[in-house]
């Protein structure tokens, strides 16, 4: 009898026991569930909230005059606001204009470990080629004004700035090879063939081009510099000190024997 007492008692022990074991691990996924089900909500909420914005920025970008086109990391086109669909023709006219080719050139761009400055090569290029020229070239070559941002550039249709600066006539034969190489930056966004061809004819009136500069060689400030001729007007200015990111920059390409919108 005693015996059959305690295995009973023994028993209801341990009942007793997984019962409470059950409930702590039933308190213990309530809370989860709990932490789960805020979680989930504030996830909805970010979400509604981050589509929102958005929205909004879409309907910002949509509306300015500014042609704006954005990328995902695969490089699609995720975004082609109104301006720039007038200005390019859709997506597909983007891809083969020179600013697609730009654009494609930088697709498998997935990870970098430095940080991917756009026309850094512009910078270092200007600066080198500056620091290159000899003392009496480079001397030439200083102009004492400079735009707030460019000559040429938006909304200066038509306006040719006054030729300054160094004459390339008088450079060494390795200055005006570099000088070259500067241009192609700009040149190269070209399709090869265009771009071969239009470095050619630069290349062929290379003597006639003036170097123009303005600002420090040091990394402190802004600079400008304007290479010029008759059928070429390149400028580039920083709008902040060349080891800042501060700042930002400003370009312009033309043509002037050949200008949009010409007859």
């Amino acid at each position: 009898l005693f015996r059959r007492l305690y295995r009973g008692l023994n028993r209801r022990g341990q009942l007793e026991e997984e019962l409470r074991r059950q409930r702590i691990l039933a308190g213990q996924q309530a809370a989860q569930n709990e932490s789960l089900q805020r979680r989930y909500q504030q996830l909805q909420s970010d979400h509604s909230r981050r589509a929102s914005e958005l929205e909004r920025l879409q309907a910002v970008l949509g509306s300015l005059d500014e042609g704006i086109i954005t990328q995902d990391p695969n490089g699609k086109v995720t975004m082609m606001n109104q301006a720039a669909e007038a200005m390019l023709g859709g997506k597909k006219a983007f891809w083969d204009s020179a600013l697609g080719t730009l654009f494609e050139r930088y697709r498998d761009v997935v990870e970098t470990r430095a940080e991917l400055t756009p026309l850094a090569d512009h910078v270092t290029g200007g600066v080198a080629l500056m620091t290159a020229l000899p003392d009496a070239q480079r001397e030439a070559a200083v102009v004492r004004n400079r735009p707030r941002e460019l000559y040429a550039g938006a909304g200066a249709d038509g306006v040719i700035p006054a030729l300054e600066g160094s004459r390339v006539a008088d450079w060494p034969v390795a200055r005006q090879r570099q000088l070259l190489e500067l241009i192609g930056l700009w040149v190269r966004v070209m399709p090869p063939a265009a771009a071969a061809r239009r470095l050619a004819e630069i290349e062929a009136d290379l003597t006639r081009l003036r170097f123009a500069w303005n600002g420090p060689l040091d990394a402190e400030g802004f600079i400008y510099y304007r290479i010029q001729g008759p059928t070429l007007i390149v400028e580039f200015a920083t709008r902040g000190g060349l080891e800042t990111d501060a700042g930002h920059y400003h370009s312009i390409y033309r043509n002037p024997g050949n200008e949009y919108g010409g007859d």
